[in-house]
């Protein structure tokens, strides 16, 4: 995952060396969204105050529960341990899209 700027601007050259496909009308778009968003989508986010509460006092049901919820958690936990950061982001970009792609999708 690049973190530097330097290491983004590459990355963002690699989303441009790839912008060669079929449907220049659609993925063309795609692609300049893609580049316009590569500092965005990088971007780590701190864990919510409500997150760590829920880690801080229910670690006995993270770790022995399997209600789903639980397990859910547990999976979260061990990744934040693991990578020191959320999986996602709270939101998610728009794309652009033909008619003809979305319906099919």
């Amino acid at each position: 995952m690049p973190k530097s700027f330097a290491e983004k601007g590459e990355f963002r050259e690699m989303l441009k060396s790839m912008n060669r496909v079929q449907d220049p009308d659609l993925y063309a778009d795609n692609f300049e969204e893609a580049e316009g968003a590569v500092t965005e989508c990088f971007k780590t986010e701190a864990m919510s105050d409500s997150v760590q509460m829920i880690f801080d006092m229910h670690g006995d049901m993270i770790e022995q529960s399997k209600e789903q919820f639980w397990v859910y958690c547990k999976c979260l936990k061990s990744f934040y341990e693991q990578h020191n950061r959320m999986p996602v982001q709270g939101t998610i970009p728009d794309m652009t899209s033909l008619p003809k792609y979305y319906v099919a999708l």
